[in-house]
């Protein structure tokens, strides 16, 4: 185990120190303006990692068990140490080295809800619209002969609006979430909500379907949640995943707010599967990822471990023309414009700056 320090200089003596650029470089300078409860939450818990009273632990890429990564970055957009690395041999997005479990669970428990939660209660207004509509149209539309009675399992529920959706199409369904804040409406309608994580249900209840949304990305040790999952699953059975995609476009305007302390790996298709199939997941159907915002995609449960493809190279180059072509997005130079105060800009000239960029990028899009 190492502190921050021992990593940061670790990193500095590195052979190949070249990251996208200097901006990723570690500074405590966050990348976005923040209100006064996330500079707060934001402080105190860089102040912990930097203090020492957490550990980082060198780990081995998950899907090819190697450690040959090439560095991208040593900070988020919050001014977090996170060292982001690509895999040189299979090519996943993630942390590495990384926090302790117990400095996950710290974060989670006494931050995560005020620097990324906003308003996060679901009201019954909210808890009837979002993702959940769309991902239950996919899962039904890829003809996966649920029958009405098939048990289902959502993980990492949230407030339970899947829960609801496949409840009331005829389904067996329970969702779990490590976080019971959003449970009131949910179960006021009559929910099988669980405030629990996957470790304390029933292993030999056989389920057809598991879902994981947006969830799957902020495990540190993705391999044995898979394991389980596996083992819960009916022979052929399914499991739903959503993820952030890495290669969403929209981060063409900065590449920055992409790489965050809560996740740990970040995917493409290809990578997603390469996990996947090292835990003898097979792709079965998926949509969005290339461009999009979201990647969704089912993996029916199988026999053998499935090889993965490299997808270093493909990542590397997109990576790079996203950071490269920053310069050439208005919306970029709109936001890096707006986040600086409006006094440096006067003594630069530049007070108007931000407003007719504004207008520009509006006009772009």
């Amino acid at each position: 185990m190492t502190t921050f320090l021992d990593n940061i200089n670790c990193l500095k003596s590195m052979k190949e120190r070249k990251l996208l650029s200097r901006r990723f470089r570690y500074s405590p300078i966050a990348n976005y303006i923040m209100n006064e409860t996330q500079r707060v939450h934001v402080t105190a818990f860089r102040n912990k990692i930097i203090n020492g009273e957490f550990k980082y632990i060198e780990r081995s890429c998950p899907v090819c068990d190697l450690s040959e990564f090439l560095v991208i970055g040593e900070k988020d957009r919050c001014g977090f140490p996170v060292f982001t690395v690509l895999c040189k041999v299979c090519g996943l997005w993630q942390t590495n080295p990384r926090l302790e479990d117990i400095g996950y669970k710290s974060f989670y428990q006494n931050h995560y809800r005020y620097i990324w939660g906003g308003k996060r209660k679901a009201s019954k207004e909210g808890f009837y619209k979002g993702r959940a509509n769309s991902q239950y149209e996919f899962i039904i539309k890829s003809n996966l002969d649920l029958k009405e009675s098939s048990k289902i399992l959502d993980i990492g529920c949230g407030s339970g609006s899947l829960v609801y959706k496949f409840s009331k199409g005829g389904y067996d369904c329970i969702g779990i979430d490590y976080d019971d804040y959003n449970f009131e409406y949910g179960k006021s309608i009559g929910l099988n909500l669980l405030n629990c994580s996957l470790g304390d249900l029933d292993y030999s209840k056989k389920y057809a379907l598991v879902t994981m949304s947006h969830s799957l990305e902020h495990l540190n040790n993705p391999n044995q949640y898979l394991n389980i999952i596996y083992e819960m699953l009916e022979d052929n059975g399914y499991l739903f995943i959503e993820v952030p995609s890495i290669q969403n476009r929209s981060f063409g305007t900065d590449l920055m707010h992409s790489i965050t302390f809560p996740h740990v790996f970040g995917f493409t298709l290809q990578s997603l599967s390469n996990l996947l199939g090292k835990e003898r997941f097979s792709l079965y159907i998926h949509e969005g990822g290339t461009g999009g915002r979201h990647l969704s995609a089912i993996f029916q449960k199988s026999k053998k471990q499935i090889s993965f493809i490299s997808d270093f190279q493909n990542t590397e180059t997109f990576l790079r023309s996203i950071e490269r072509n920053r310069f050439f997005k208005i919306d970029y130079m709109y936001k890096k414009a707006k986040f600086h105060s409006y006094g440096f800009r006067s003594k630069v000239g530049l007070s108007h700056l931000s407003s007719w960029l504004g207008k520009m990028s509006k006009k772009a899009y």
